[in-house]
């Protein structure tokens, strides 16, 4: 997707990363120079066989189905909720040889906090609780969210997880 192609064109412009994608079929666009491993976020077995091929060190997840409608709903809670499960798991599966997980989600997944706002005085953060989302894209992300926070709390996974409120080309790639 759009995110992948940008942070993996980044990890390649530092030539310190080998750069592996996981895409669903052989056409999918990959940045040059990127190595292709056929996979999908909603087999376990795929992403576990893709980080074993590997050797991933890091993995983003940036996967995602994003969309305010969709003809099969249920895609939504397939890929943005139980596909995190299933990297979740074979990254715990790979614990020795998988360094750190960063797990990118988005600033819907966090609701409409009931009386917080934009404001600095009504502004929320990570430790608020969620409020009622707009869309199931935004309420799957967030289900996916926390079943990435508990692996990540637990010290089953190390990880990062950037929730960036916009996309850009140049968004800054944490490794460490």
């Amino acid at each position: 997707g759009g995110v992948g192609a940008h942070v993996g064109q980044a990890l390649l412009e530092r030539r310190q990363y080998r750069v592996c994608c996981v895409c669903r079929s052989s056409s999918a666009k990959i940045p040059a120079g990127a190595e292709r491993v056929i996979g999908d976020v909603e087999s376990a077995q795929t992403l576990l066989a893709a980080i074993e091929s590997t050797r991933a060190d890091y993995i983003f997840n940036l996967a995602g189905v994003y969309a305010w409608w969709s003809s099969t709903p249920d895609r939504f809670a397939r890929v943005n909720t139980a596909g995190v499960k299933h990297l979740v798991d074979a990254a715990r599966s790979c614990a020795q040889a998988v360094k750190k997980v960063i797990h990118a989600s988005t600033v819907p997944a966090y609701g409409n906090p009931k009386g917080r706002g934009l404001t600095p005085s009504t502004a929320f953060d990570e430790e608020t609780p969620a409020g009622p989302h707009a869309s199931l894209y935004a309420a799957s992300k967030h289900a996916g969210d926390e079943i990435a926070q508990r692996a990540f709390t637990s010290g089953e996974v190390r990880a990062r997880a950037p929730q960036p409120s916009a996309a850009s080309p140049r968004a800054a790639v944490p490794c460490d």
